[in-house]
């Protein structure tokens, strides 16, 4: 049995819509370090996960990771650190889109019309993605992405 067309387009929406951060980025995030003079140790260090490098580098790191800081030491040099934030990356709003939608189908003066079964999936959709970007962590981003750092002489 062949599926409506409606319906077609909505299992589509479903399945591209649903955990958007995820798809879009994945769980892991790439910090780029770099410091002037270069061949500068650094640290990256979370809550959760330490990371060493010399500068330039680029570290990858989990976006779930809390209480991140990069420490720059090179010896005849004063050592700096710089705090680096979580925030919710944009892509994690997009899972509200198939919530957003809903309304449209359901009102009687819309142009649009949602069935039960097709609105029921738009919201799973929603939920879902809301959930496993949440779970995996990918709904967050770390800022700054870019840490520059010049050292002082001591």
């Amino acid at each position: 049995m062949i599926p409506n067309m409606r319906n077609l387009l909505a299992l589509v929406f479903l399945l591209t819509t649903a955990s958007c951060a995820t798809v879009s980025h994945g769980r892991l995030e790439s910090i780029s370090l770099e410091s002037t003079p270069s061949a500068a140790n650094v640290e990256l260090k979370c809550q959760q996960v330490t990371r060493t490098a010399t500068t330039p580098a680029t570290v990858e790191i989990p976006r779930n990771a809390t209480d991140c800081a990069a420490t720059f030491s090179k010896t005849g040099f004063k050592t700096k650190s710089v705090p680096i934030d979580r925030g919710v990356h944009p892509a994690y709003w997009l899972n509200f889109i198939g919530l957003a939608a809903l309304p449209l189908g359901i009102s009687d003066n819309s142009p649009v019309s949602i069935s039960g079964g097709t609105g029921l999936a738009l919201v799973s959709a929603g939920i879902v993605g809301l959930g496993f970007d949440a779970f995996d962590g990918a709904m967050f981003r770390h800022q700054p992405a870019a840490v520059r750092v010049t050292l002082e002489p001591e």
